[in-house]
Formats: structure tokens, sequence, C-alpha cells
């Protein structure tokens, strides 16, 4: 299913000229792992990078430390500011970023994941929930839905 999902962004990529980059944190490259597994990516996959840390998602993504301090660096802003911050690190215009957590937490009793996805201008971004999930399985099934949602946005914005 994912090979599948991968083939059309390539082709919609490749057929506009864009080029991808990707910020994950709970998803681990779990989505760099699956996009890498499709023939001639380079085509349109630039790269990407695995960040847990506030330094580091402030350093190389821009990230709103106050912000990010304030919520564990788990938020809808926060993938948002991810996903501009890997656009302009990676010199692309799509990008797609994940922020969560992978298994639950005292504070937080389900797996969850915030997914930015930012292509040229505009920014989509959507929480998604890992219900009875452990936390392989959840960073797998949040990959493969962060890509079927950056397939969807692709489809409002090119073609």
């Amino acid at each position: 299913m994912t090979e599948k999902i991968v083939t059309k962004i390539k082709s919609i990529l490749e057929n506009n000229n864009a080029k991808l980059a990707v910020s994950e944190s709970l998803t681990c490259g779990c989505i760099q792992k699956i996009i890498g597994q499709i023939s001639g990516v380079s085509s349109f996959f630039v790269g990407g990078i695995t960040t847990y840390s506030l330094s580091t998602k402030s350093q190389l993504l821009q990230i709103d430390i106050k912000h990010a301090q304030s919520v564990n660096c788990v938020s809808e802003l926060v993938a948002r500011q991810m996903a501009v911050g890997t656009c302009k690190l990676f010199a692309v215009n799509v990008s797609i970023a994940t922020t969560g957590y992978a298994e639950p937490t005292i504070d937080e009793k389900v797996p969850f994941a915030y997914i930015a996805v930012k292509i040229n201008d505009t920014i989509f971004s959507k929480k998604v929930i890992a219900l009875n999930m452990e936390r392989i399985e959840a960073q797998e099934y949040i990959s493969t839905i962060a890509l079927t949602y950056l397939l969807e946005c692709l489809g409002t914005c090119m073609k």
C-alpha cells in the first residue's frame, strides 16, 4: 500500500518539478525509510532529519523555543513550524513533519501525532490518534497516515 502512495507522490512531485524533505520526531525515520524503498527517489526526495530534542528542533528547524517548552515539543504549532523549518533547511518547496508520542505517557494516555505538510506557501496539519497500538506499530501507522496525508494535500495544490 505505501509503495503505491509514494509512487503517486513521486509522480506528482516530478511533474511539478518539486522537491520533498522530511522532519520526524516520534516516527523516528520511518517516513524516510518508506520513501527510500521506492526506486528513483533521488528525483524528488532531498533528505530528512530525525530530531527529538528541543535544542535541535530549535537550532535546525527554527521552532519557537518558549512555545515548544510549554508543550514538551508536541503541538500542532510545533509540527507546522517544523514543516516550515524543514523547507528552509533543505531548500525545498514540499515537506512533511511529525511530532507526538509513540506510546502512552503519564500525561498522554494514547499515542498520537501532529502531522504538518507544507507545499509552497500553504501549510496543512492534523492530529492522528494511534489507539491501542504499541510503539513501533504506532510509528508505522502514523508514518503511513503522514504519507497518505501528503498525497491528499498534493492533490489540492498540484496536479
